[in-house]
């Protein structure tokens, strides 16, 4: 004991700090400890050190002192780098949380998506946030055009995506920023009368199905023999309109395959659309730097060009894993 006591003194401290328990599992990963010196960019003889400093604070020998070139755990070792895992984890996990909770990141960014954002493209932009920032959460809503203003007017939501035909504008309070476009197509069903293409049927005369008032225009304002139904969602939208119930303007990318499988046919002498994509937020809420990493990795969609997350989070990220 009173050995154990003498080696404690002469190496300071009894308690193991981080640094020396992350040195120690480099010398097991990496397997000697020349390799782990070249690993952390010190000297052979500073790692040496920093494990026999943890050996005398802990009391015990890590490693075999034998011949082989390969450093052996002893018993006690193989508990220690069982545990020594298990902190240098719980250390990680608490820097990531506290880094979330920083004032320079949001605790969370809340996300309404308009249902006409292709899925590729939300799919893209969540995985790219959760490997930027993996300790904020994101709450994502799918929601028609009018419902993700709201949410956004009403400050529910950081981030709303929404699509909006010319004419359209977003009011004083919302700030847009351009995301791209999404082409609308009018099919119907390979049974309805407009699949014929020989001018006979009139778009006007048969029923049009529209999602909500918004993405009418023009064309479903109209006074006709047939009033368009108007829907809240494009996927009932969609299956209605396979179904043969009427016809209407859809995402290009949400019904490709469809017109691919032949399950919907492309209208003849219907005029197609385009929807301008904008990410919109309240001018009185600045976005933080995860929710505008959002934001520019969806514009970066349109521009072929790859978002990165601002070089301050990524100083920050590397601080906290160190």
């Amino acid at each position: 004991m009173a050995g154990t006591i003498d080696r404690v003194d002469r190496f300071g401290s009894s308690t193991p700090s981080i640094t020396q328990l992350r040195t120690f599992l480099t010398v097991v990963d990496e397997g000697s400890f020349a390799a782990a010196a070249r690993k952390v960019g010190r000297a052979t003889s500073v790692v040496s050190y920093s494990v026999a400093k943890l050996e005398a604070q802990l009391g015990v020998s890590l490693f075999l002192r034998d011949k082989t070139r390969r450093p052996q755990l002893t018993e006690a070792g193989r508990t220690v780098l069982s545990k020594t895992r298990t902190i240098i984890t719980d250390v990680a996990s608490l820097s990531a949380k506290v880094r979330g909770l920083s004032p320079v990141f949001e605790p969370e960014v809340l996300v309404a998506l308009d249902g006409m954002l292709p899925s590729s493209r939300i799919v893209d932009a969540i995985k790219a946030f959760r490997v930027a920032f993996p300790a904020i959460p994101m709450h994502v809503q799918i929601e028609a055009s009018g419902a993700v203003t709201q949410l956004v007017l009403t400050r529910a939501v950081t981030i709303g995506v929404s699509a909006l035909l010319p004419g359209d504008a977003p009011t004083n309070d919302i700030e847009a920023i351009g995301i791209g476009s999404v082409d609308l197509v009018p099919v119907c069903a390979p049974s309805h009368l407009l699949a014929g293409g020989d001018g006979s049927a009139k778009e006007a005369e048969h029923l049009q199905l529209v999602l909500t008032d918004r993405l009418a225009g023009a064309p479903f304002d109209r006074s006709g023999p047939v009033q368009p139904w108007r829907l809240t969602d494009l996927t009932s939208m969609q299956l209605l309109v396979k179904e043969g119930v009427g016809w209407g303007y859809l995402p290009e990318p949400m019904v490709n395959a469809d017109i691919e499988g032949g399950q919907l046919v492309v209208m003849d002498g219907a005029r197609r659309r385009s929807g301008v994509l904008r990410a919109i937020h309240r001018r009185d809420m600045p976005l933080g730097p995860a929710a505008s990493f959002f934001v520019s990795r969806l514009a970066s969609q349109a521009s072929g060009e790859c978002a990165q997350p601002p070089q301050v989070d990524r100083a920050t990220l590397r601080r906290a894993a160190s």
